[in-house]
């Protein structure tokens, strides 16, 4: 049975991908993993991100002046940032330097933002929990 519901969220694993820190992995990479729980947006809600993501990058559109990339660098990561918090509901697995949960707030959550192997994990994770096609091939 197929249920429709109000709101789509779903737990998603997540691989990051970091230099390892061992000086007997010298020029190797670590594979972290952890869960991490999504909404999953509908295509009017993503849409109204692309159409936000399109109204940023009229911002250059007849100009290349420095002043106008950094403004439009500027908009756009305030942009990421609004979409990774609207995805993002909870996270499993995350520990602080002491090994300890880390927990989820919006606080940590910036904090982990400023990390690009987090981002690129979970753009990742998102992409494949979106990815229906996917779905159909593991039945």
């Amino acid at each position: 049975m197929f249920k429709i519901v109000k709101t789509l969220t779903t737990w998603w694993p997540v691989k990051v991908f970091e230099p390892d820190p061992d000086p007997e992995n010298v020029g190797k990479f670590a594979e972290y993993s952890f869960d991490i729980q999504f909404e999953i947006l509908d295509r009017d809600q993503s849409d109204e991100l692309t159409r936000e993501r399109n109204a940023i990058l009229d911002i250059v559109k007849d100009s290349t002046a420095e002043d106008k990339l950094r403004e439009l660098e500027r908009r756009l990561e305030e942009h990421n940032i609004k979409s990774f918090q609207r995805t993002i509901r909870n996270w499993r697995g995350v520990l602080d330097d002491d090994g300890k949960a880390f927990p989820f707030t919006n606080e940590n959550l910036l904090i982990a933002l400023k990390r690009n192997s987090f981002r690129e994990a979970v753009n990742a994770a998102y992409a494949e929990a979106i990815d229906s096609g996917k779905a159909r091939l593991g039945n």
